[in-house]
């Protein structure tokens, strides 16, 4: 996961600004405790939207790590750079995570 983002590319939860995750080292702390329960987040994909710079994704995630999740709706915005990795990916929800 870490090696889609630019150096300097950030990852900013549904929480708000003050949940930003930024380089290399905050974004492996993030993704390593996202991923704790057991495994990945399987998100269903409803509508993308890309205009080869920016892309819009509607989900719903519908599995926590082992744990099946009734589907909760969301939406990420993945900004590209200029050397096609991420620079920042911003997410829009109201996800519960499992306990």
């Amino acid at each position: 996961m870490v090696g889609t983002f630019a150096p300097d590319g950030y990852y900013r939860e549904a929480a708000g600004p003050q949940a930003v995750h930024r380089g290399e080292a905050e974004l492996r702390s993030f993704f390593a405790a996202l991923f704790s329960a057991g495994g990945g987040v399987s998100l269903r994909p409803c509508v993308i939207t890309d205009d080869g710079v920016r892309c819009a994704i509607e989900y719903n995630c519908v599995r926590w790590g082992g744990r099946e999740l009734p589907p909760q709706a969301g939406l990420c915005v993945c900004e590209r750079g200029p050397d096609g990795l991420l620079a920042a990916v911003r997410e829009y929800d109201d996800l519960e995570p499992p306990d």
